[in-house]
């Protein structure tokens, strides 16, 4: 009896031991060259090149790659165009953090029952570390990466940087990236 008990207690320290051996190893794989804390503030955001007339007020040509884009600060951004995109993308961005438990169990429910991706559980901060740090492709490694990113990108910028990033780095369609270019091309 005696030794049987404690068989059993070594063998689920064994099997603790063994779990936590895979969690770290899956975090290793997962964290595996992403940047560190410090360095996810040197974004270099590609912005348009702007050809002004004399006058610096009537731009006649801009110039771009693959992304049309002026960058804004938090202050240029109406109210209303923060107040309709939280309201869309992420109606609790104030209150959760990185990630949205709700928001995931939503969308995983929503796509069980469509049999197919029809909605996203990402957060604003999930969809900024998405567009600046990673890649679009879908995977389940790049989705641990983005949580552990966005982690990581909450714990250094202020709910009001982060959408300040949001609104210059989200694409709009085609070619424009960021609210200030979408809005211009769509409505003047």
């Amino acid at each position: 009896m005696f030794i049987r008990d404690r068989l059993r207690r070594v063998s689920i320290w064994l099997a603790m031991l063994t779990v936590a051996f895979i969690l770290y190893i899956g975090f290793v794989y997962f964290t595996t060259k992403l940047p560190a804390p410090d360095e996810m503030g040197g974004f270099n955001i590609a912005e348009s090149t702007k050809l002004y007339d004399r006058s610096d007020k009537v731009m006649f040509y801009e110039i771009y790659k693959e992304e049309k884009r002026t960058l804004i600060s938090t202050e240029e951004i109406p109210d209303v165009i923060r107040e309709a995109t939280i309201g869309v993308e992420d109606s609790s961005f104030y209150y959760h953090g990185a990630f949205d438990a709700r928001g995931i169990v939503r969308a995983l429910f929503v796509n069980l029952i469509k049999g197919r991706i029809a909605q996203g559980g990402s957060t604003i901060t999930q969809q900024v570390v998405k567009n600046t740090i990673l890649t679009g492709r879908k995977s389940v490694v790049r989705k641990v990466q983005e949580w552990i990113l966005a982690v990581r990108f909450e714990a250094r910028y202020t709910k009001n940087e982060i959408l300040e990033f949001y609104f210059n780095v989200t694409p709009y369609g085609g070619t424009l990236y960021g609210a200030e270019t979408a809005s211009r091309a769509f409505f003047g």
